[in-house]
């Protein structure tokens, strides 16, 4: 007996006290040991960690405080290649820490049908149609950052820049209801750009595509079977913003 003991002893590897704290941890709890390993104060380290996964400090303080951490794969990969730490030790705590390979190198080495996605330029706050029809208004209480909800953003846009949800099938089939789109309240809408805009005597905002046509502007709904496929824009509109992106999520 005592030698089948000292086999089975033999077999068995001792447990590192270290990597089994790791493993029970979740995702944010070694993002946060990454930060404290790299020197980062402890006061700073919601504020930092929304600075690296590109999202606003009250979307990490919820992250904090759910009992269930759900974390878009983008934030942990973007979160990944700054601190340079391997992507299942953050997801699992299994495995080296130490990033083993960049995965955008990866994917565009070791992929057929894959490409390199574009640059990161921030995240901006997802708002409702109402909020999109007020944000001139609402510009000056806005900081960059603020809001529950946010959304990545791929391409260079100002300091206020929005998304919203379509709603409705005026703009279909090239945007269909519920999708996310991207609005620069400083862009200047040029003929076929898709824009906000916002009548003046009743508040009510629309999504349409913007006509420019030998001095005359109108708005162009893209659905052939809407009742009002023109409106002519005259004093009583103004533009709210240009469309520069869009965003199609599948969960």
């Amino acid at each position: 007996m005592n030698n089948i003991k000292a086999r089975l002893h033999l077999k068995c590897k001792p447990i590192c006290q270290e990597n089994l704290y790791v493993e029970q941890m979740n995702v944010i709890d070694r993002m946060k040991k990454v930060l404290v390993d790299e020197g980062i104060p402890t006061r700073r380290i919601r504020r930092q960690l929304a600075e690296d996964c590109g999202v606003s400090y009250e979307a990490v303080r919820q992250w904090d405080t759910r009992d269930t951490q759900k974390i878009e794969m983008d934030r942990i990969i973007r979160f990944a290649d700054k601190w340079g730490v391997d992507i299942r030790w953050l997801t699992t705590g299994k495995g080296k820490r130490e990033q083993f390979s960049n995965i955008r190198d990866e994917i565009g080495v070791n992929s057929d049908n894959l490409s390199i996605g574009p640059d990161i330029y921030g995240a901006v706050p997802l708002i409702s149609s109402v909020q999109a029809g007020h944000w001139e208004e609402a510009i000056d209480n806005y900081q960059p950052g603020d809001g529950e909800t946010t959304v990545l953003c791929t391409v260079p846009h100002s300091k206020y820049t929005f998304a919203v949800r379509v709603e409705g099938s005026s703009m279909e089939p090239k945007f269909t209801h519920g999708e996310i789109i991207i609005v620069d309240p400083e862009e200047d809408p040029k003929n076929g750009d898709y824009i906000i805009a916002r009548r003046l005597d009743n508040q009510k905002v629309t999504f349409k595509q913007f006509i420019s046509d030998s001095g005359e502007f109108f708005l162009k709904a893209l659905n052939p079977q809407w009742p009002e496929p023109i409106i002519p824009i005259d004093a009583k509109w103004e533009v709210c913003g240009v469309v520069i992106s869009r965003l199609e999520n599948f969960r």
